[in-house]
């Protein structure tokens, strides 16, 4: 296949940095910063021929303010069906249709996805090296140069109401997360809303709201990019100041720590997905509830620790680890009376563990399927499981840890097998971890970590908990809510 042709004469520009390093899984990693201030991670990885690429635009949910919520996402929807149609209709654009198609890829990986998260905005693809040039260039003006029209802008609004709607019908757990981060983080935290917003502040948006919001924030200077590709780091680099060196900087957007709360908390709200069941008694509907602690932040140098000691907690399904093995905490989701015992609930998923998250709050925290007379019960045995291992008693032994770290070890290596995913790895850690190396080396730091480290980082930060819960309607109704609180929910300090 015909290779890239080289551009000696494009490295010769002025670089804000330039460091390459060896990551930690073996590819030759150079980082870059253009004049402009985009950040450029460049790695040579000859494993395959087809490269990942990443852009990730630093525009996080807490540059929406909250009366415009869903902005970013309607912005999102423009873009991709801008990028779509340009990919169906130009004739010079016949290289990336080939590679969208390309039996090679695999039916669930087009040749670009546009995404949006609490975090950044996302513009992800794929090409062999050949078509690499041409897929820059593509995601380039799509994230800087999208054309924002008022018929785009219609067709965007709709798609993204019709997907709050779908994310609202979908699995309760989906919605309890959003009161859990509410009764964790504090209201007022962008990440206890959902990226789509409300159907109230989507009837409020406007076209003139859009382009002022991507003239402000999709800037180079508030951007990665990452490519992983069988070509020399150097040569990448190259590739991408032809790009994207021309863009203008932006302005600078300044940091906001999140205020967090130092209290205990609790929300219940009503769900209507989930549906009063008329055959049960009360006490026997089943509620939706997610129970946690806080955990070190994306970037933190404890967040490795975060990471096993939520493995030590969840363990797999083979293995289940502290919390998850115990008979007990499946005996007091309720379920027995209905016929449901412990070990038929634990092989339902009765209980699972959720995600860490890579943004500046994170939890460590389960979702659980519980009658509702026992939640108060469930709440309280769930969480004295983070207590013990606050408390040390008993200590974790070193046959645990290691089990805990080889599910967290395994389970990174699985996430990194697409070429994307390496990319988009380093780039998320670039953007919000400080730096490439934090994600590059963070096998490094779960090996390292000890049982020691454990009970520090436990101690540290599970002082405190959150509880969520989200109840069928009508068992709702009859917990009134308090008038300091936002509609349809209730807020309790323990």
């Amino acid at each position: 296949m015909r290779q890239v042709q080289r551009r000696p004469w494009a490295l010769l520009f002025a670089l804000g940095a330039l460091f390459a390093v060896q990551a930690a899984w073996g590819m030759a990693a150079e980082r870059t910063e253009l004049p402009n201030g985009l950040r450029v991670l460049a790695v040579e990885d000859r494993a395959s021929d087809i490269a990942g690429v990443q852009l990730l635009v630093g525009a996080s949910a807490a540059t929406e303010p909250e009366t415009v919520a869903g902005l970013r996402a309607v912005l999102q929807q423009m873009i991709h069906t801008g990028l779509r149609e340009r990919l169906r209709s130009e004739p010079d654009l016949q290289l990336l249709r080939d590679e969208d198609n390309a039996a090679g890829m695999g039916a669930a990986q087009t040749a670009f996805t546009v995404g949006t998260s609490w975090e950044y905005a996302q513009f992800a693809g794929q090409a062999t090296s050949e078509a690499l040039p041409a897929m820059l260039r593509f995601l380039r003006e799509g994230a800087f140069a999208p054309a924002l029209t008022d018929e785009a802008f219609s067709t965007a609004v709709g798609i993204t109401r019709l997907g709050l709607d779908g994310e609202q019908a979908a699995a309760p757990a989906e919605a309890t997360s959003y009161l859990f981060r509410q009764a964790a983080d504090g209201v007022a935290n962008p990440r206890a809303r959902s990226v789509r917003g409300t159907h109230a502040t989507l009837s409020h948006l406007d076209l003139a709201q859009l382009q002022a919001y991507h003239r402000r924030y999709y800037v180079p200077n508030l951007c990665c990019l990452c490519v992983v590709a069988p070509l020399p780091a150097g040569e990448i680099t190259a590739l991408a100041q032809e790009a994207f060196g021309e863009l203008p900087r932006g302005r600078e957007v300044e940091a906001v720590a999140p205020t967090l709360p130092t209290q205990s908390a609790i929300r219940v709200a009503e769900d209507p997905g989930l549906q009063w069941n008329p055959a049960l008694p009360p006490g026997f509907q089943m509620a939706s509830l997610i129970a946690g602690c806080p955990a070190p932040a994306y970037g933190d140098a404890e967040y490795a620790t975060a990471a096993v000691v939520a493995s030590l907690l969840a363990g797999t399904t083979d293995k289940p680890g502290l919390a998850l093995e115990d008979d007990g905490l499946y005996r007091a989701l309720g379920l027995e009376p209905l016929g449901v015992t412990a070990d038929r609930a634990r092989e339902q998923g009765a209980v699972e563990p959720l995600p860490l998250d890579y943004g500046p709050t994170n939890h460590i925290a389960f979702h659980a399927y519980v009658v509702a007379r026992s939640i108060e019960g469930f709440s309280e045995r769930l969480l004295e499981h983070f207590a013990q291992l606050a408390a040390g008693e008993p200590p974790v032994t070193e046959a645990q840890l290691a089990q805990a770290k080889a599910v967290v070890l395994n389970r990174h290596a699985q996430e990194l097998e697409p070429r994307s995913l390496q990319a988009l790895e380093l780039a998320r850690a670039e953007l919000l971890g400080g730096g490439w190396a934090y994600a590059a080396h963070f096998d490094d730091q779960v090996r390292a970590v000890t049982v020691q480290d454990v009970a520090r980082v436990a101690a540290a930060y599970f002082g405190r908990h959150a509880v969520a819960v989200r109840l069928p309607a009508q068992q709702a109704e009859e917990q009134p809510a308090e008038p300091t609180s936002p509609p349809g929910t209730t807020a309790k300090g323990y």
